[in-house]
């Protein structure tokens, strides 16, 4: 099965990628595709990823894709429904770890306290606390993973670093 473009707008919904997964996963079946945005890979959850079992290739011909991007839907961060389509797909992926600690922070943000973020330490405390992490290492990997998914972000206020999950609903 040739698949051109397997992150275009027709195929982006779940049902799309878990139907392409499971006939991937068949062994008499193979699939090769192609997909356009670098992002792409965050519309797969950790089954799919594994029904389809990638074998990998960059083949990028560094032309400009200006002229492309003007008529495409960004994967995530695009209109409401991608985004909140990008965000589904990210949250299925992400450990009970990461989504218990990602609960501690919108729990503080829309907790009233805090609506604005919460600074390093105290995300760590609360997070050490609740046995979610055990060094600031390991708090500073899981946060710069929510960063790479657009999860968690970070502004300066009063000379503090706040983290805050940036979506309003």
């Amino acid at each position: 099965l040739v698949v051109h473009n397997i992150d275009g707008e027709i195929l982006r919904s779940e049902s799309a990628q878990t139907t392409l997964a499971r006939l991937a996963s068949v062994p008499q079946v193979r699939v090769v595709a192609s997909m356009d945005h670098i992002l792409a890979p965050m519309l797969w959850n950790a089954r799919q990823v594994s029904e389809f079992n990638w074998l990998s290739h960059d083949v990028t011909t560094y032309e400009p894709y200006l002229l492309e991007l003007q008529y495409s839907t960004p994967v995530v961060g695009g209109g409401s429904e991608d985004k909140a389509r990008g965000i589904s797909y990210v949250l299925k992926s992400l450990t009970p770890n990461h989504h218990e600690i990602l609960m501690v922070l919108a729990k503080e943000q829309m907790g009233g306290e805090n609506p604005q973020g919460i600074d390093f330490h105290h995300f760590l405390g609360l997070c050490q606390d609740g046995m979610l992490v055990n060094s600031e290492v390991e708090m500073k990997n899981h946060l710069n993973e929510m960063q790479d998914h657009h999860l968690v972000e970070t502004k300066r206020m009063d000379g503090k670093l706040l983290h805050y999950i940036p979506y309003s609903n």
